[in-house]
């Protein structure tokens, strides 16, 4: 009795989801576009992400205004002792000495002229903030594909537990049935055991997809942030799925122009050699223009009274550092190394970039072709399922031929389903690795950039 109530409750849920996914604009339904603003806010992981790549951007600004003027203040208040010592007649010494309170006041104005630490770490700079661009470009598309994802795969559980409650309704009609042809004499009791074991294993098979349904709610609102209790918004049936233009050597210059992960791997190789220049700069002089003015007011002199003693120089300054313990070769040693790292990492990623695109090219075409094959045999095993059913009723075929009929066509309607989301899936996997899903909204076609041809 408990089975049945709960059947018959998810029964009236599922078919609320089913009449609304066809029927647009009745009822409220997220969509995957809401979803995402929602995780654009909420998104703990997001944020953090976005707020260290600030962070990179700052420190990329710092070091590019080092190369800028400096202007330093500074004051002091002491006490100091002025001494004096003087030869008299017949050779007398005589020594003076007064103790005195001194402010001192001190302004300083310093702008490079030739630095090339420095500069080259200006230029250093200019490569930070850009790959701090990237990677708040990359932070969203990750976000954006880590929604897309659960958003089709709650889909797919909903469907797989459409369907798993349709099937189940089926199962226990057919069990009642046989139980009456049993009871009126012209059935058997392998019929009516074969129709009871298939409708406990379709109400296990029930809570199985239920709980995986719930599951993957869970993880959608842990991305978001936001516990929804609506639909989640479903593509119509009768929806173009969007196929993909153009030939792989297209999109693998595409991918290489706009790939966050290949541009910020690009970026940090610049990078690297900036920071190998900046490092063999220490080894050359350092010329600066600079200005300084001083005020020292003493309280009293030698003399008996105060004296304010002002002094202001400016001119250019050049200077080198001779010794420094081997930290400047090290350093160079230490750039070496991070170019060559990095040069390794750009050659590394280049070939997963074009690996990865290669593959959800061939998963894209192969995953349409797959759904053409599903929708075929939606049909065909709808067709023998029924007249499988007209056999049983004319004595052509056992209670078992219906159910396993009945289990393969429920089977391919889930695969057909699913095949139809991992598709949709995949698209935002290809345009992900395209680098062109920033700003997603679902499109019936992947766009293309407008730059690519000038790659």
């Amino acid at each position: 009795m408990y089975n049945h109530k709960r059947i018959g409750k998810a029964a009236c849920v599922f078919g609320i989801v089913v009449i609304v996914s066809f029927t647009a604009g009745l009822v409220h339904a997220v969509t995957l576009g809401q979803l995402i603003e929602m995780a654009l806010d909420k998104d703990p992981a997001y944020k953090s992400r976005w707020h260290k790549a600030s962070a990179r951007k700052a420190l990329g600004w710092q070091a590019k205004l080092n190369y800028g003027p400096a202007l330093k203040a500074s004051a002091s208040y002491g006490k100091a002792r002025d001494s004096l010592r003087l030869s008299g007649q017949d050779s007398v010494e005589e020594e003076k000495s007064v103790d005195f309170h001194q402010p001192e006041f001190l302004f300083s104005f310093t702008q490079p002229v030739i630095n090339f630490r420095k500069f080259y770490l200006a230029r250093w700079g200019d490569s930070e903030i850009t790959a701090a661009e990237v990677e708040q470009k990359q932070a969203r598309e990750d976000l954006i594909l880590r929604i897309s994802e659960r958003y089709f795969a709650l889909l797919t559980a909903e469907e797989n537990c459409r369907i798993a409650l349709e099937e189940n309704k089926s199962l226990k009609k057919q069990m009642e049935d046989a139980s009456l042809r049993l009871l009126l004499g012209y059935g058997t009791i392998t019929d009516e055991q074969s129709a009871q074991s298939r409708y406990a294993i379709s109400l296990a098979s029930l809570l199985e997809k239920q709980t995986e349904r719930d599951r993957i709610r869970r993880e959608l609102e842990e991305v978001v942030g936001v516990d929804f209790h609506e639909k989640i918004e479903d593509f119509p049936e009768d929806m173009a799925l969007p196929e993909i233009p153009e030939d792989i050597s297209h999109w693998e210059g595409v991918a290489l122009q706009f790939n966050s992960a290949y541009k910020l791997a690009q970026i940090e190789q610049a990078a690297s050699k900036e920071k190998l220049r900046a490092a063999q700069g220490g080894f050359l002089p350092v010329v600066d223009f600079f200005a300084d003015y001083s005020q020292k007011e003493p309280d009293q002199t030698l003399a008996g009274y105060g004296e304010t003693k002002k002094a202001a120089i400016f001119g250019i300054r050049a200077e080198t550092e001779l010794f420094s313990s081997g930290r400047d070769s090290l350093a160079v040693v230490a750039a070496s190394r991070e170019l060559e790292a990095a040069e390794l990492g750009v050659d590394a990623q280049k070939r997963h970039l074009l690996s990865t695109l290669q593959n959800l090219w061939l998963a894209l075409h192969n995953t349409l072709e797959l759904i053409g094959y599903y929708k075929t045999a939606v049909k065909s095993s709808e067709q023998f399922m029924l007249s499988t059913k007209e056999g049983y009723l004319e004595g052509r075929f056992t209670l078992l031929d219906v159910l396993n009929s009945q289990q393969e066509y429920f089977h391919t309607v889930s695969q057909y389903r699913a095949s139809r989301y991992n598709y949709f899936i995949l698209c935002q996997q290809f345009k992900k690795t395209l680098g062109i899903s920033d700003d997603f909204q679902f499109l019936p076609e992947v766009p293309k950039a407008s730059g690519s041809e000038e790659s």
